[in-house]
């Protein structure tokens, strides 16, 4: 079964302040098959929805 969902090098950040950015993910890497049970662990207000 091929991929249906490829995620390649994501980075994201977040303004900490007015000058600096805060780095949460950098050069992340995901593939899911079809079929594949995939699921996002974390404690509440982690940023699982962002």
């Amino acid at each position: 079964m091929g991929n249906i969902i490829n995620v390649r090098n994501v980075r994201k950040t977040f303004k900490k302040d007015a000058t600096q950015d805060l780095l949460v993910l950098d050069q992340i890497n995901l593939s899911v098959k079809s079929g594949e049970i995939v699921a996002l662990l974390g404690t509440s207000g982690s940023g699982k929805s962002t």
